[in-house]
């Protein structure tokens, strides 16, 4: 669907045997059964006629059906529907059914799994903002839904005395398998936009909610992802809160000096991504890399490759070698590959599709030392496995040895 929702739109891209359903279960008395897919006129002309009160419930369904039709909504909204947990629940995901299609079955169907996939598309959404400290030897304690309030009032005190803002917080708490997740909404600060009321135009104030997300990760040991759109130093802040809030206890200094992510490998052409043929992983290649050369202010370079042609994989290190001097080539001024240290990456995955004659693409991006913009879902946790076995992501022992 387009990025933009509007009305019409919206329901020339609606199935009408939907729009039939959701009609007759508000209770709007419109037959739309007998038309055709594309004549949409007479439903927006009947919709136009309703009072504004179910007006604005319908463009409320609507612009949030809209809202997950997008990948990241899809992903939330499977995750949600398998989390009923129940063969029946997994309605209209095979790869033939369209986003609006899901997305407003699921509102027919499941409206708590649809309310649930909402709070969760913003996670699936967010990418560079996510930063990681592995390592931890707490437990999740038994009272993990009681501690939100308290965490919600940490929170608060914080975004207060750090940003004048948060004067109110809600935190939402989900368990998916051996992940906790909690769902912070601080109170912004306020806003005033032009709004109409009863014909006339005047401004309005209002307190919009911005979000954090925490996400612990249960194993040998735990490891903690935190996403908030702000400072580096402020992403650990909050983790500390976290981490007092949720567990008594606070994040050893030394566990925020050890790197999460390994990117030194990668430049050398003799790098393979660790996948097996059961992953469902046709290719994985290096899109972009950046260097970084020398300390104080560092000379930095990026370089982008064509990871999608015949060169494939080799690409990366093709340009590599153009750019800096390895060691078997002679001395001609180039900066020597030995001196560069790769600090942020781009990669491509390429996972094969049943019944596609092209397989499915997901790009992600590694910035050291901490940060990657894969979830904990679906392929992204299959991605995530490929980089332990490649030794890109990096264990909590051996990063307490570096």
């Amino acid at each position: 669907m387009a990025d933009q929702y509007s009305l019409k739109s919206f329901l020339r891209a609606a199935p009408n045997a939907l729009l039939d359903q959701y009609f007759k279960a508000t209770g709007i008395d419109l037959d739309v059964s007998g038309l055709k897919e594309t004549q949409i006129e007479p439903i927006a002309a009947t919709l136009d006629k309703l009072p504004k009160e179910q007006l604005d419930r319908v463009e409320t369904d609507f612009k949030n059906v809209h809202l997950l039709a997008n990948e990241a909504g899809g992903k939330a909204l499977h995750q949600e529907l398998a989390n009923l947990g129940r063969p029946d629940a997994m309605i209209a995901t095979d790869k033939k059914t369209s986003l609006i299609t899901l997305a407003l079955e699921t509102l027919l169907c499941f409206p708590k799994a649809f309310a649930d996939a909402l709070i969760f598309r913003p996670y699936f959404d967010q990418d560079r903002y996510w930063r990681k400290v592995t390592g931890l030897t707490f437990r999740m304690p038994d009272d993990s839904l009681v501690r939100c309030d308290y965490l919600a009032a940490c929170l608060k005190t914080f975004f207060r005395h750090n940003d004048g803002r948060g004067r109110n917080c809600k935190v939402d708490y989900y368990r998916r398998e051996e992940r906790h997740f909690f769902f912070a909404f601080p109170e912004d600060y306020p806003q005033t936009m032009a709004v109409w009321e009863k014909g006339n135009l005047r401004p309005s104030f209002f307190n919009p909610a911005f979000e954090v997300v925490f996400v612990v990760t249960e194993g040998s040991t735990y490891s903690l992802d935190t996403c908030y759109r702000g400072s580096k130093p402020d992403s650990q802040a909050l983790s500390d809160v976290f981490a007092e809030a949720m567990f008594d206890a606070p994040i050893a200094r030394e566990l925020y000096d050890r790197p999460s992510y390994d990117l030194f490998q990668l430049k050398r052409r003799s790098f393979r991504f660790a996948y097996s043929a059961e992953s469902g992983i046709e290719r994985m290649a290096i899109r972009k890399l950046r260097f970084s050369v020398g300390g104080g202010d560092p000379l930095k370079v990026t370089l982008d490759a064509d990871a999608h042609g015949d060169r494939g994989s080799n690409a990366i290190h093709e340009a590599i070698e153009r750019v800096f001097r390895t060691a078997d080539a002679k001395d001609d001024g180039r900066v020597p590959i030995a001196v560069a240290r790769p600090t942020w990456t781009e990669i491509v995955a390429e996972f094969r599709a049943a019944n596609r004659k092209r397989c499915r693409r997901r790009s992600f991006t590694i910035s050291t030392p901490d940060s990657c913009s894969l979830k904990h879902d679906g392929e992204d946790l299959i991605l995530r496995e490929v980089l332990q076995a490649s030794s890109i992501e990096i264990p909590p022992d051996r990063a307490a040895q570096r």
